[in-house]
């Protein structure tokens, strides 16, 4: 089979795809090849899902999605202080979510409240409740469990070097 080895991967089982196929895998695999960039980006994009997936089964006791695990951990390090919508915003790594909806997630479940100050009546702060911080210390755990067998694929070298690439890449 010509191509055969632009894809590292490749199984048994695309002997048995058509040509068609085959044809669009083989060029997918060689633009990869001819564009590092790309490569990375999706491996990049495939790391990060893998590590959502492992959050998502850690914090799966607490019937809470990723996006609201990390508002209580962010609301949680504001302690008494508090934060708005904005300050909450600025904090999470996904940018694009319904914050609004998540937050009303986690103040239903009792783990976050609304208070309005008396100062500014036009600010909405939100703060952890004892029972999202008990939450949050009873899937600690979990988390710790799930980083640790995430950490045993990678020396602590190669963590800093991937975090120091993180950042060169994220950086404005």
């Amino acid at each position: 089979m010509k191509n055969a080895l632009y894809l590292p991967c490749r199984l048994a089982v695309f002997n048995y795809l058509p040509p068609k196929i085959m044809n669009h895998i083989d060029r997918a695999a060689q633009a990869h090849a001819e564009r590092p960039a790309l490569n990375a980006l999706i491996q990049i994009s495939m790391a990060a899902a893998f590590v959502n997936e492992c959050v998502d089964e850690a914090i799966k006791p607490l019937k809470i999605t990723n996006v609201q695990y990390n508002i209580l951990r962010v609301l949680k390090r504001a302690g008494e202080n508090g934060l708005s919508r904005s300050g909450i915003l600025v904090h999470l790594t996904e940018k694009s979510v319904d914050l609004t909806r998540s937050v009303d997630g986690l103040v239903r479940l009792g783990f976050v409240r609304r208070d309005r100050p008396e100062t500014d009546r036009r600010i909405v702060l939100h703060y952890v409740t004892d029972e999202g911080a008990s939450a949050l210390g009873q899937i600690n755990p979990l988390f710790m469990q799930m980083l640790a067998g995430i950490e045993d694929k990678m020396t602590s070298d190669e963590w800093q070097v991937l975090a120091d690439l993180c950042i060169k890449l994220t950086a404005k």
